[in-house]
């Protein structure tokens, strides 16, 4: 995983995030940078309450410290659960979904392809930071438009992370995003099935 550290050291994610939060709040971003918090930190904010991200995962680790290996895994369970069954969990997420609907799908699919490679034994080293350089808002294959805001109804013109060697699992140059009906069609059919029916196709199409 990489740290906020790293994070705010990568020129290109530094260069692309917003610049204030009035800016992140406009652009609809999730995060911004625009000086260093009152601890000194050189780290970015969340936009949502203008939190510095170093001071809460400072703060945060310092309660975890406290608390026995096995109670934190139980506590942490306990809460989780709790939270995401309140209405008023649903309604953050919502909101934030809301706000930027990109990120929030970015956030889901690397949540999920994380999830998956460790059943799978895959290599894994995707980030949302990464996903988000390579995403368009067009279906590369069918140019069919990616909806982010909706129901949660996934169709056939859905975004989905596909792994392009299915071996070498969820790996930067190794991903790309296209909508779910050419995920299923590429993960039905090898390239030399598809260029048969192809060429079929267009000798049919041709006749005469």
């Amino acid at each position: 995983m990489i740290t906020i550290a790293e994070h705010m050291n990568d020129v290109n994610f530094v260069t692309n995030i917003a610049k204030s939060r009035a800016e992140a709040q406009k652009e609809n971003k999730s995060i911004y940078y625009s000086k260093p918090c009152k601890h000194g930190h050189n780290s970015y904010r969340y936009t949502a309450n203008g939190n510095c991200s170093l001071c809460v995962s400072m703060r945060t680790q310092k309660r975890l410290a406290k608390v026995p290996r096995v109670k934190l895994r139980e506590t942490r369970k306990s809460i989780d659960a709790k939270w995401n069954a309140s209405e008023k969990a649903k309604k953050a997420k919502q909101n934030w979904k809301d706000r930027d609907p990109k990120w929030a799908w970015i956030s889901s699919a690397v949540s999920g392809a994380k999830r998956r490679a460790k059943v799978k034994n895959l290599p894994f080293d995707i980030t949302n930071e990464y996903i988000l350089s390579i995403i368009t808002d067009k279906c590369p294959i069918f140019d069919t438009e990616f909806k982010w805001i909706g129901s949660g109804v996934v169709n056939s013109t859905s975004a989905t992370l596909d792994r392009i060697d299915p071996i070498k699992g969820y790996t930067e140059g190794n991903i790309v995003v296209i909508s779910l009906k050419a995920n299923m069609i590429k993960s039905a059919y090898s390239a030399k099935d598809l260029y048969k029916v192809a060429d079929w196709l267009y000798e049919i199409e041709n006749k005469g």
